[in-house]
């Protein structure tokens, strides 16, 4: 699952991973990006990379969150099994006028609620480490970091020449590869 905000590139983000499983030879299946797509709204994609029946991921199914948003890491939890692995960037992005006045969560509230359902969470400043390619391709980090998790193997072959197809730009490509290589060094 890919979690995030409206304005934030979800959408390319599937394009990416739909690209990296084609050119790996496995089937791909997703959602469209659900939820409001203005700044601000709260945004899912489902995904499934290999055989399924349904991109659609249940409560406790998934076997890996992607984050966006810190905040969105906690909402989508529920659909992450509980020997799944939620990756999210730190990025804390409260809603203008939040509905009941409680405070907004940060890394702080959030990493120890994810530990709760999940067990494996990494949350790190991916707009850090995106580097020189810019906090605007935190997300291409983030894959680059997905791309190392256990249980995404079958992609491992397909992800050069799939960032290749889809177009990634050579800050993409960069943010990727420093993504890879800090998970890489967790052993992910």
């Amino acid at each position: 699952m890919i979690a995030g905000v409206g304005g934030q590139p979800i959408d390319r983000m599937v394009e990416l991973l739909a690209a990296a499983a084609e050119a790996a030879g496995q089937a791909f299946a997703s959602t469209a990006p659900r939820g409001v797509s203005v700044l601000g709204g709260s945004r899912l994609a489902q995904v499934s990379v290999g055989e399924c029946w349904s991109p659609v991921v249940t409560e406790d199914t998934g076997g890996l969150l992607l984050a966006l948003e810190v905040g969105e890491a906690l909402r989508f939890a529920k659909y992450c099994a509980g020997d799944g692995a939620v990756l999210s960037d730190t990025l804390r992005l409260p809603p203008a006028a939040p509905p009941d006045g409680r405070p907004y969560p940060g890394q702080a509230e959030v990493e120890p609620a994810l530990r709760e359902v999940v067990r494996t969470v990494h949350l790190t400043d991916f707009r850090a480490l995106a580097g020189e390619a810019g906090p605007e391709h935190a997300y291409a980090a983030l894959l680059g970091a997905a791309s190392e998790v256990r249980g995404l193997d079958p992609l491992k072959e397909g992800w050069k020449p799939g960032l290749k197809a889809a177009g990634a730009t050579n800050e993409e490509l960069q943010a990727f590869k420093a993504g890879a290589s800090w998970a890489a060094s967790l052993k992910l």
